[in-house]
């Protein structure tokens, strides 16, 4: 039975050997599902497929279907390099903790939609932003990416009885398991921790500022470094994820405190 082929645009995820020198290439697809393909003899020198299926990189494939689950890349067309991802510890830290929760996020067949556009936007600003930057882009994509998953937190009323942060807190209760924010009458029956009104203030700005706005932005490196905490915990409780490039992107931020 001949291959049944089509043609598929995706973000480049993740990269796991297979075999002497094939790998299989996990992509985020334009609907945001995940699209699993062997790219063969991609890690052999002299392939066409190794210098196109780079991390974070957007391609155009040919993808052949048979009787595997798994599809055969035909061809591999560059659409949007990002080269400048890879050249610099602190984009790379930023973009190495997009792409791993979009990897998490992502399944096969599962449509997530906006979060295709979002993470090429996200890459887009992370390749010339300034180092500071980058890693409040890194902060804004994983709470963008967690709201349009279905996992938004609630940054401005108490998730139980609905009661506003107060405007003069300095601290406040915030609990991942509960959702969110609690007052501190609701806090006594919520698994809850003391973090900086400052950073629920932030993390709700970066939420609502575009990419562009964000990259042109200076952002305090304490400031930014909470919010990521804040989001560390927050995935670690509702996508079960423990994800490897945080502890980069964190001493990553301490080498510019």
């Amino acid at each position: 039975m001949a291959d049944h082929t089509y043609r598929a645009r995706g973000v480049v995820l993740k990269k796991t050997k297979l075999g002497e020198s094939d790998l299989i290439v996990t992509l985020l697809a334009e609907d945001g599902s995940a699209l699993k393909l062997v790219a063969k003899g991609a890690r052999k020198p002299q392939s066409p497929f190794s210098s196109r299926l780079e991390l974070c990189a957007v391609v155009d494939v040919l993808v052949a279907k048979g009787r595997a689950s798994l599809g055969i890349a035909r061809e591999v067309r560059l659409v949007a390099g990002n080269a400048g991802l890879r050249g610099d510890v602190d984009r790379t830290a930023a973009a190495s903790l997009a792409a791993e929760l979009a990897e998490r996020i992502a399944q096969e067949e599962l449509a997530v939609p906006r979060l295709f556009d979002m993470t090429c936007a996200a890459f887009s600003r992370m390749e010339t932003a300034d180092p500071r930057a980058a890693r409040a882009l890194a902060a804004a994509y994983l709470l963008k990416a967690l709201c349009v998953s279905g996992f938004s937190p609630s940054l401005r009323v108490c998730v139980s009885c609905g009661a506003p942060v107060p405007e003069t807190a300095d601290t406040v209760r915030f609990s991942p398991v509960d959702g969110g924010y609690v007052c501190d009458a609701c806090a006594r029956s919520a698994e809850a921790v003391r973090v900086a009104a400052r950073t629920l203030a932030l993390a709700e700005s970066l939420i609502y500022s575009t990419f562009e706005d964000i990259s042109g932005s200076c952002f305090d490196v304490a400031a930014v470094s909470e919010v990521l905490q804040l989001c560390r915990r927050w995935i670690e409780v509702h996508i079960g994820a423990n994800l490897r490039s945080f502890p980069f992107v964190l001493s990553s931020a301490s080498m510019h405190s």
